[in-house]
């Protein structure tokens, strides 16, 4: 399923050719609404390989490569993909602090959007994010998240094909 999903999600990359542009604050013109809203689209449909339990989880989609792999594959640092994944939902390059909030980090941010504001509609979530429009932090912190989630779909859809074509990952399963 995850190899079937991860085709999916190249393909809307390349389908909606996302520039890489990030612009602080509200979008000012119909390019920057474009890269906005794509970015947007982007991030809750990268939601299900970073959630837990979701069937597409990318933590089980690591312990499914370590189970697979072959007796004569080289190590796979499978503990290397789950500390990326790890660190995404934890780390930041700094602390965001809004009069009358608590400090927030980039991957907490991503979540309010994704849960506040684009696939529920989870009050408190979409509280916070409304409370920092016009800082710039929402469109910094889903461009910091979303691009390490997709170096890690993609990197990951790589070394599953590959190690499929080489013999190091045996099918079985629900890989």
């Amino acid at each position: 399923m995850f190899l079937s999903l991860a085709d999916e999600y190249a393909g809307l990359l390349d389908f909606l050719n996302a520039p890489n542009r990030v612009v602080m604050g509200p979008p000012r013109t119909e390019a920057d609404r474009t890269a906005h809203w794509h970015r947007l689209l982007r991030a809750a449909v990268s939601r299900k390989f970073i959630t837990q339990g979701d069937g597409a989880y990318l933590g089980d989609v690591f312990t499914s490569m370590a189970r697979l792999r072959s007796s004569e594959s080289p190590p796979v640092a499978v503990q290397d993909l789950q500390e990326r994944l790890n660190r995404i939902r934890t780390d930041s390059l700094g602390s965001y602090v809004l009069a009358g909030h608590p400090p927030t980090s980039e991957p907490e941010i991503f979540w309010d959007v994704i849960y506040g504001q684009l696939m529920h509609g989870d009050y408190e979530r979409w509280y916070r994010s409304n409370a920092r429009a016009g800082t710039g932090w929402d469109v910094n912190a889903v461009a910091m998240v979303l691009s390490q989630v997709e170096q890690l779909v993609l990197g990951t859809r790589t070394a599953i094909v590959e190690g499929l074509e080489r013999g190091y990952l045996r099918l079985g399963g629900s890989t």
